[in-house]
């Protein structure tokens, strides 16, 4: 009972706005890599509203080039669910689930930030011609995107798992790689 007043107290509050300049700002703290996981409420609230929130700007930020919502939906869920899957292996594997709360929270509210800056990143994408100079532009805002996306999650993973910057920013890349390749698996081509 108490956990169901805490998610409609934290939802209350989100659409009342109390929490969402508080949080929008500490996310991107650490997205400047000025602020850390452990910054981050550990709550089971939180955390399901931030998996609600990075769903709901990653799929239109991903719609055109996967080829539609289904796929972005998909793509999305799989994305969430398999952070929360080898976060709570790995943290386990070294003593550290305590952190889980907060390292993925930490994960999808950033997330909703380079979200939403990708979204009119791929609008410019999708609306110019090949080869135009508007092209090269959003090709590489989106590169500096993506690296500053892997840099922000290596931020997070070296101070959950009391590692460098190098080795969490290299974990990060991996997880990339990995995502990139199932997503190319089990859903077709856009």
């Amino acid at each position: 009972m108490e956990h169901d007043y805490c998610f409609i107290h934290y939802f209350s509050a989100v659409i009342n706005g109390q929490f969402v300049k508080p949080l929008f700002e500490l996310f991107f703290y650490i997205c400047l890599l000025r602020a850390k996981p452990q910054d981050v409420p550990a709550s089971n609230a939180l955390l399901l509203l931030t998996m609600l929130a990075v769903i709901a700007t990653g799929v239109p930020a991903i719609i055109g080039p996967v080829g539609g919502f289904v796929p972005a939906l998909m793509i999305g869920l799989m994305d969430v669910a398999l952070i929360l899957v080898l976060l709570k292996i790995f943290l386990s594997m070294v003593g550290l689930s305590s952190r889980l709360l907060q390292t993925a929270t930490a994960l999808y509210g950033t997330g909703v930030i380079i979200n939403l800056l990708s979204i009119p990143v791929q609008i410019l994408l999708d609306s110019s011609a090949e080869y135009s100079a508007t092209q090269f532009i959003g090709a590489l805002l989106y590169f500096s995107l993506l690296i500053w996306s892997l840099v922000i999650m290596g931020h997070i993973l070296r101070h959950s798992f009391k590692l460098q910057l190098s080795s969490g920013v290299l974990i990060a890349m991996g997880y990339f790689m990995l995502v990139n390749t199932l997503v190319r698996l089990f859903l077709p081509a856009g």
